[in-house]
């Protein structure tokens, strides 16, 4: 999700972002799903965000449209990025 511009109306609707992807698990493990179209075939980054910061991980893996992410952390947002998408 994108927030609106800075200053907009506040009837201005939020946008999803077509490269950005925030997942969260309340009891975190072993997650996988299906890709959206225009992400297979790309580089997915993985960050954990934590009350530390930023970290790099968990481990993901991508197998035709399908993404797995290995011990994602329980409670904690994970953000996944790929390069621009249009």
């Amino acid at each position: 999700m994108l927030p609106p511009s800075p200053g907009a109306p506040k009837t201005e609707p939020t946008r999803l972002s077509p490269s950005r992807v925030r997942v969260f698990s309340p009891k975190g493990g072993n997650l996988s799903w299906s890709l959206p179209r225009d992400w297979v075939g790309k580089t997915v980054k993985v960050t954990t965000l934590t009350p530390a910061g930023a970290k790099s991980g968990p481990a993901a893996t991508v197998e035709g449209d399908t993404l797995r992410l290995s011990d994602v952390p329980a409670a904690m947002p994970v953000i996944l990025t790929v390069p621009s998408v249009h």
